[in-house]
C-alpha cells in the first residue's frame, strides 16, 4: 500500500490532512498512534475508498483507488480489504452469526461450507460462539466489537484496517484480540495497519508511525476526524 502526495480536507470545518509520502510494504503489521482529531480515522476511510482524497494517489497493489468508480472501489472493500470501524458497524435487526457471514454475502453472494466453517471456528477464538444466533441488540459493546473483528478476518483480507479494534475490552480480552489479528495476518502474509490508543501494544507491530507528523491544520470536534 503506497500513499503519495495526499491531500484532504472537510471543507466545512478547515480539517486537513496531508500526506507526502507513506509506504507499508505487504505482510507487515504496522501501528498508528496520534492524539485526537489527527486524522487516524480519516486516513482508514481514505485507504478503504470509503472518503476520496482532493490530491496525490493511494495505490494498493495494482489499483489506484482515486481514479476507481464508487462501484469499484465497494467491490474492493468487500473482496480484497477487511475493515474494523470504531463504531462497528453491525446490522440491528440481524443475529451475530449474520453479521458475520454479511460482508461475504453481499460480495459473493453466497455462503460456502467452509466460510461457514471458518465463521463458527472465528466466533469460538473471541468467546462468542454460543451467541452466535442471539441479536447483536442484546450484546454488550466489547461483544459487539468481536463480531465486528470476526466479520473483518472472515475472507482472510489481504489488508486488515483496524480502528481502535481492542478499545471496548478488558485487558487480556484485549491481547487475546489483538493475537487474533496478529496471527491471521501472519498465516495468510496479509498487512495490518492498526490505529490503537494503547501504547502497551506497541512492541507486537514491526512499527509504529505517529501521526501527528501528518496534522497541518487543527481538527475540529465536528470534523470526523479521528
Amino acid at each position: 500500500m503506497q500513499i503519495t502526495q495526499l491531500k484532504f480536507e472537510y471543507p466545512r470545518t478547515g480539517f486537513s490532512l496531508q500526506i507526502p509520502d507513506l509506504t507499508v510494504a505487504d505482510g507487515e503489521r504496522v501501528a498508528v498512534v496520534g492524539p485526537s482529531g489527527s486524522g487516524k480515522t480519516t486516513l482508514l476511510h481514505l485507504i478503504s475508498g470509503i472518503l476520496v482524497p482532493q490530491q496525490g494517489s493511494i495505490r494498493i497493489g495494482e489499483d489506484r483507488l482515486e481514479c476507481l468508480p464508487e462501484s469499484q472501489r465497494r467491490q474492493l472493500r468487500l473482496r480484497k480489504l477487511g475493515l474494523i470501524f470504531q463504531n462497528f458497524e453491525l446490522i440491528e435487526y440481524l443475529s451475530v452469526l449474520d453479521n458475520v457471514l454479511l460482508t461475504c454475502r453481499i460480495g459473493a453472494g453466497r455462503v460456502t461450507a467452509q466460510v461457514s466453517q471458518r465463521s463458527v471456528q472465528l466466533l469460538n477464538e473471541v468467546g462468542l460462539a454460543h451467541l452466535a444466533h442471539r441479536s447483536v441488540t442484546r450484546l454488550s459493546q466489547g461483544e459487539r466489537q468481536r463480531v465486528a473483528i470476526c466479520r473483518a478476518l472472515l475472507h482472510s483480507p489481504g489488508l486488515l484496517l483496524a480502528d481502535e479494534p481492542t478499545g471496548n475490552l478488558d485487558p487480556t480480552t484485549s491481547h487475546r484480540i489483538l493475537q487474533l489479528l496478529l496471527d491471521s495476518t501472519r498465516q495468510h502474509q496479509s498487512t495490518l495497519l492498526m490505529v490503537t490508543h494503547d501504547h502497551s501494544l506497541l512492541h507486537h507491530f514491526d512499527r509504529t508511525i505517529d501521526f501527528a507528523q501528518f496534522l497541518s491544520a487543527p481538527a475540529t470536534v465536528n470534523g470526523g476526524a479521528s
